[in-house]
């Protein structure tokens, strides 16, 4: 049977150079559990994986057995070594007197300065790990293992090659290992790529979720990033439309409370109107004579005549009601407006960034070859035009 140690650290490695333990995500080390002092570790100092075999240390077989000689023995291999303990999985730290042989059989927990080597036995992992042990040699599927469980949806090769040299496969084995994943459709590599970005990449999982996507985006960058600028274009023109409702909603709210004092003067001069001919008429046919009166209508004619001449000449204006009531109206408006401090032209401005903004996603959608565009269910103008 075998031991696993899987190690966990704080960041991913890029560089070309081997990997150390501080550096590691999650890499597999196998050590024989029928020569519990013989172990193969990754050691912070040391680039690789560091054999290990206590059978061989200059002392008696107690202190060769001993959680302490282990620990020594760690030091002395690696100076950059500060802290190392073994503990249980709950944390209790093992005494230093226990003895490796009697722990064999109880999952323990190495620390290494900032490093963790969790120790399980062969079988708690799952069931495919113990196939791959029985099919495929150690090394290759170590590295199996460590690409099944990286959560990134791809690496740099170079950390691809790194990776197989911390197991003992030279180039060529690692480029026929890199061959044999892509026919898993583990990995996939485009090494004949005029692209550098997509030649020095290395995509984990290719038909699943994230990483499709990212084989999409890959295959072709300028088309992922046009879709990406129209999708966010659209975006903004449902923001902007947004925006454009609520105004329009506080606009007509304005112009409706805006109509109520020409309204009401509308109708002051309208019985005023209709009062003064009533009453003129009245004296003409009940109180007075045609003759008596006519003068009097001939006078308030010409009166009114001249009163909307020299209101004319003052002021530039026609005295007209169409004119009259749409002053009243536009200066009522300009008050309110003030009041609620609400720019009339807002309204306008946000219908010609909207128009504006439709027609760069026509032009996007036609550099991504889409040439027919999409109609919009409802325009921005329709939805609620306001009324006066």
């Amino acid at each position: 049977m075998l031991r696993r140690c899987w190690t966990h650290a704080r960041r991913h490695s890029t560089s070309a150079a081997l990997l150390t333990t501080s550096e590691f995500v999650e890499f597999a080390v196998r050590c024989r559990v029928s020569e519990p002092l013989a172990f193969t570790l990754p050691l912070p100092g040391k680039p690789g994986l560091t054999k290990l075999d206590l059978e061989t240390a200059p002392a008696t077989a107690f202190e060769r057995d001993s959680v302490g000689h282990f620990i020594a023995t760690l030091k002395a291999m690696d100076p950059s070594l500060t802290s190392v303990s073994l503990t249980t999985l709950d944390g209790v730290t093992v005494a230093k007197t226990a003895s490796l042989k009697a722990l064999a059989p109880v999952p323990m927990l190495l620390r290494l300065n900032t490093a963790t080597l969790a120790l399980e036995k062969e079988g708690l992992v799952d069931d495919i790990d113990q196939m791959t042990g029985e099919t495929e040699s150690a090394a290759f599927g170590t590295v199996k293992r460590y690409i099944e469980r990286d959560t990134r949806t791809a690496i740099p090769i170079d950390q691809f090659y790194t990776m197989c040299k911390n197991v003992g496969a030279d180039d060529s084995t690692s480029k026929k290992w890199l061959a044999e994943f892509q026919r898993r459709n583990l990995v996939l590599h485009y090494d004949q790529s005029k692209d550098e970005a997509l030649r020095s990449t290395v995509i984990l999982r290719p038909n699943k979720g994230e990483s499709f996507t990212a084989f999409q985006a890959a295959l072709d960058p300028v088309l992922y990033n046009l879709k990406h600028e129209r999708m966010a274009t659209e975006s903004q023109i449902l923001d902007a439309q947004e925006e454009w409702r609520k105004v329009a909603t506080v606009e007509t709210e304005l112009r409706k409370a805006a109509t109520t004092a020409p309204n009401v003067q509308k109708f002051a001069g309208l019985g005023f109107i209709t009062t003064f001919y009533g009453g003129l008429a009245y004296t003409v046919w009940d109180v007075y004579s045609w003759d008596v009166m006519e003068p009097i209508t001939y006078f308030i004619g010409f009166s009114a005549v001249l009163m909307s001449s020299f209101y004319h000449t003052m002021t530039t204006r026609e005295s007209t009601y169409p004119n009259m009531w749409n002053r009243a109206y536009a200066k009522k408006l300009e008050r309110l407006c003030d009041d609620k401090k609400f720019d009339l032209n807002k309204s306008a401005h946000l219908l010609a960034t909207i128009d504006g903004l439709k027609a760069d996603v026509q032009v996007l959608r036609l550099l991504e070859g889409k040439t027919a565009v999409a109609k919009p269910k409802a325009d921005a103008k329709s939805d609620a035009k306001p009324k006066a």
